[in-house]
């Protein structure tokens, strides 16, 4: 049995219903994304080990991030997103995840992260991948520090029940102080190599007039403070 990619039928498409658990099932198929040999599908679940011994399943999230930048749309760009029907918002407007929890916070755990980029690999063969039913959960090796920040993250910045009962929905999260935060690129593509970055970009000069009014308003000790004054600070 092939099947259907959901692109072949513009019907199928318009009929398309990501909380139909059938439906998941046959777009989550025809969606998968391969880093350093290994085939991840967003949002399909898989097995890991943290490092106390437990065995948990979690959902492969999220399925992109938008890292910045700030004053750039980003918001309204999360509005937008929040009325797609096939998209699960964060349980967070910016959960900060990256940049400010302690699971990824501090030289050494960071240090630690990084050292285990990559290190995600199959635990069957070659020959025993290529023989598994197509649609059957993959079977991984994954280091159990890994897997305990992927828990933390999956439970702390989104519906993971939700995404767990709706597997053909996409997650994301968007926190702009990521695109300046040292190590968070290296940081995310370890917890979530499978995830695509979303970048918005202004024009400069407009972007910074509008982190002008923004710190403005949030601080009294400027708020006479011109912007050509701003600037040269």
């Amino acid at each position: 049995h092939r099947y259907p990619h959901p692109n072949e039928d513009d019907d199928q498409e318009q009929n398309f219903d990501p909380t139909n658990p059938k439906h998941a099932v046959r777009r989550n198929l025809a969606e998968f994304i391969t880093v350093g040999g290994v085939i991840y599908r967003p949002g399909m679940h898989y097995n890991c080990t943290k490092t106390n011994g437990q065995n948990i399943t979690l959902p492969r999230l999220p399925t992109f991030l938008i890292v910045g930048t700030q004053k750039g749309g980003t918001s309204a760009l999360n509005a937008l997103l929040g009325k797609h029907r096939r998209i699960l918002e964060p349980a967070y407007f910016e959960p900060h995840f990256f940049d400010q929890h302690p699971a990824v916070s501090g030289r050494k755990k960071i240090e630690k992260i990084h050292e285990l980029t990559g290190q995600e690999h199959y635990v069957l063969s070659d020959e025993e991948i290529a023989s598994k039913k197509r649609g059957e959960m993959p079977t991984y090796r994954t280091p159990p520090v890994i897997c305990d920040v992927r828990e933390v993250y999956s439970s702390t910045c989104f519906y993971k029940g939700k995404v767990m009962q709706y597997p053909a929905m996409l997650s994301y999260e968007k926190t702009p102080a990521y695109i300046l935060t040292q190590g968070a690129p290296q940081t995310i593509q370890t917890i979530a190599p499978w995830a695509k970055i979303i970048i918005s970009l202004r024009n400069p000069v407009d972007r910074a007039f509008s982190n002008y009014k923004m710190l403005v308003s949030r601080n009294a000790k400027i708020a006479n403070t011109t912007f050509e004054e701003f600037l040269a600070q």
